[in-house]
């Protein structure tokens, strides 16, 4: 039986809808990063293929 209040929202629905900026945010950091480490990632193959 899930609980609801008087919204008739679940925990989790609230949950979602009170953090939803939060998790914007964390995607944001996490494809800024990706990004960074992708361009990184490509500088040391391109210096490790010159030196061959």
């Amino acid at each position: 039986m899930k609980s609801h209040n008087r919204e008739n929202e679940t925990p989790m629905m609230v949950f979602k809808k009170e953090h939803s900026s939060l998790r914007q945010k964390g995607e944001d950091w996490m494809q800024q990063t990706t990004d960074s480490y992708t361009i990184k990632t490509t500088l040391i193959i391109i210096m490790f293929s010159q030196r061959s």
